[in-house]
C-alpha cells in the first residue's frame, strides 16, 4: 500500500510538472513568449541571492507586467496582489500541482545536494556508535515481542500482566539511567 501511494505521487509529479528548467542562471524575465513562459522554470540558483531558482515562470495576462517583462517567476508575482491579478493562468496552478512541482524540484536537486556524511568526522562517528549501541536493544525488543506474541494469547490477563511488568521494568531502567546521567547514584 505504502509503495503504491509513493508511486502514485511520483507519477503525478512527473505528469503535472512538465515544465523544463531554463538554461543555467537564466531568469524567467528572459522568456519573451507566453507559451514558452508556461513551460519554464527559473534557473537562477546562485545569482540574485538564490531567490528565484526553481520558481515556475508565469506570463502576464496583458501585454507585460509592471516590470516591463512578459514573464516573471512565481514568487515575484506572489509578492503583490496586483501582480497576481496581472498574471495569466498556465493550467498547472493549484495545491496538487504546486506540491508536485516542489517535489519534482527536490528530486531534481537531490543528486547534487545530497551526500552521505563523512565517516571520518567526529560527529558522524558519535552518531554511528550510538546507532550501533541501539541495535541490540531494538533486536531484543523485537525478539521479545515475537516470542511473547506466540507464547501468550493477545488480550489475555497474562498478556496484560506481562505488559505491566515490562513497563515497570522499563521505568526502573530509565530511572537508573537518568540517575546516573544526573550524578544521583552513589
Amino acid at each position: 500500500m505504502k509503495g503504491t501511494v509513493l508511486a502514485f505521487f511520483a507519477l503525478v509529479a512527473c505528469v503535472v510538472d512538465s515544465r523544463k528548467l531554463l538554461p543555467a542562471e537564466t531568469g524567467c524575465f528572459r522568456v519573451k513568449d507566453k507559451k514558452a513562459c508556461c513551460d519554464a522554470i527559473d534557473s537562477r540558483f546562485t545569482t540574485d541571492g538564490n531567490t528565484f531558482g526553481g520558481q515556475r515562470c508565469l506570463p502576464s495576462s496583458k501585454k507585460k507586467f509592471s516590470s516591463g517583462n512578459v514573464c516573471e517567476p512565481e514568487n515575484w508575482v506572489d509578492e503583490k496582489s496586483s501582480r497576481r491579478a496581472a498574471a495569466a493562468i498556465c493550467g498547472d496552478e493549484g495545491m496538487v500541482a504546486t506540491a508536485s512541482h516542489k517535489f519534482a524540484m527536490i528530486a531534481r536537486n537531490l543528486p547534487s545536494t545530497f551526500s552521505l556524511p563523512d565517516p571520518s568526522e567526529q560527529g558522524t562517528q558519535v552518531v554511528l556508535i550510538l546507532m550501533a549501541l541501539m541495535i541490540p536493544i531494538v533486536v531484543t525488543t523485537e525478539a521479545t515481542d515475537y516470542v511473547m506474541g506466540k507464547a501468550i494469547q493477545p488480550g489475555s490477563a497474562t498478556d496484560n500482566a506481562a505488559g505491566k511488568g515490562l513497563m515497570i521494568f522499563a521505568y526502573i531502567v530509565i530511572g537508573f539511567l537518568l540517575s546516573g546521567a544526573f550524578g544521583l547514584r552513589f
